[in-house]
């Protein structure tokens, strides 16, 4: 039986006797009632404890010598035997609370234990969990090392690239120039050609107007009328040979710049 227990009995018992002391044997409610409470094993085997335990307890140690034990203690000063009781009961109660203190202890260690146990598994778990992660992040810097010596290598050659069509651009760009200059020395002669043509043809206009002016109004007139338009074709001519050379150059420079 549990000690708190049978302990918790005897404090009963222990109290109804203080409460109304029997004067004899057949008094005894412990007499009559064998189930009252359980015999302890405690007392059983403790000598002291059956020669001094109060009538109550005494008949758990054996009930065959209740009535006689019984007899002798109603006898006996009953204060004696309530403090001589009462001892062994502290006796009893000092028995049953490092009993229960050894077991409580026991557990709380075996919880304790369990407890060390579920951490030691819980920290194993994530001492591997943190390894993996790890070798993942190791991984993952690897891989980030070598993407970023290719991301180097394709950085250089970009910037060679580059520098290589920098240098082209510059050298088209001094070209550009170059053939600017070029076209306009070439529309300034051009420009000098029409200008003497310009001035032949006027002189000749005015030549063959003075030959006209002698030659007749009719042939005159019809003489103008043909110059004037060869002389407005060929001018439209060279104007749009002219423009479109223009607009190349423009384009030309555009694309160049």
């Amino acid at each position: 039986m549990n000690p708190t227990q049978t302990l918790a009995n005897l404090s009963t018992q222990m109290s109804a006797y203080c409460s109304n002391p029997p004067t004899s044997p057949n008094q005894n409610p412990l007499h009559n009632n064998h189930m009252a409470i359980p015999q302890d094993p405690i007392i059983a085997t403790d000598p002291v404890l059956v020669q001094s335990i109060v009538p109550e307890t005494m008949h758990f140690v054996n009930s065959a010598n209740t009535a006689d034990l019984h007899a002798e203690m109603c006898n006996l000063d009953i204060d004696a035997a309530f403090g001589n009781g009462l001892d062994k009961l502290t006796v009893l109660f000092r028995q049953a609370i490092l009993a229960d203190y050894t077991i409580s202890r026991n557990r709380i260690n075996e919880h304790h234990k369990a407890e060390l146990d579920s951490i030691r598994q819980a920290h194993e778990l994530e001492l591997d969990g943190l390894n993996g992660k790890m070798d993942s992040v190791i991984k993952s810097r690897n891989h980030s090392d070598k993407k970023l010596v290719d991301y180097v290598q394709v950085v250089n050659a970009a910037t060679a690239f580059l520098t290589r069509k920098r240098n082209r651009l510059a050298t088209e760009k001094w070209f550009g120039r170059w053939k600017v200059r070029q076209m306009e020395l070439r529309k300034r002669k051009f420009a000098m050609h029409i200008a003497v043509r310009h001035h032949r043809k006027t002189m000749t206009q005015k030549a063959i107007l003075g030959w006209h002016s002698e030659a007749g109004v009719t042939w005159r007139k019809a003489t103008e009328n043909r110059i004037r338009m060869e002389a407005e074709k060929h001018m439209q001519t060279m104007s749009a040979e002219y423009e479109s050379r223009i607009a190349q150059v423009c384009f030309d420079m555009d694309v160049l710049f």
